[in-house]
């Protein structure tokens, strides 16, 4: 059997994490939806970040950064574009 949650306690859940959001992180299926979402924000900015400066952008350093699970790389190469000249400074090429 399916475990479903009544409607009634909904409101109840919500406000529990309103109040307490570190309770999140220590589910596992909040937490990997919640890291997810953070490195989607992340890729994102990158290719927006990276079309602005170096447009054209090959459609493998997109597939590069879409496949990147590391988010610490992630926030490297966002910071790295302050400064580099070239895709390849970056070390995406």
């Amino acid at each position: 059997m399916k475990p479903t949650i009544h409607e009634s306690t909904r409101p109840y859940i919500d406000q529990f994490f309103r109040t307490m959001p570190e309770e999140m992180w220590k589910m596992p299926t909040f937490r990997e939806a919640l890291e997810d979402k953070q490195r989607y924000g992340v890729q994102t900015t990158l290719l927006n970040q990276l079309c602005r400066k170096f447009a054209p952008i090959p459609e493998s350093i997109v597939q590069k950064i879409e496949s990147t699970k590391n988010l610490e790389q992630l926030n490297n190469w966002t910071i790295q574009i302050i400064t580099a000249e070239s895709l390849a400074d970056m070390g995406l090429l």
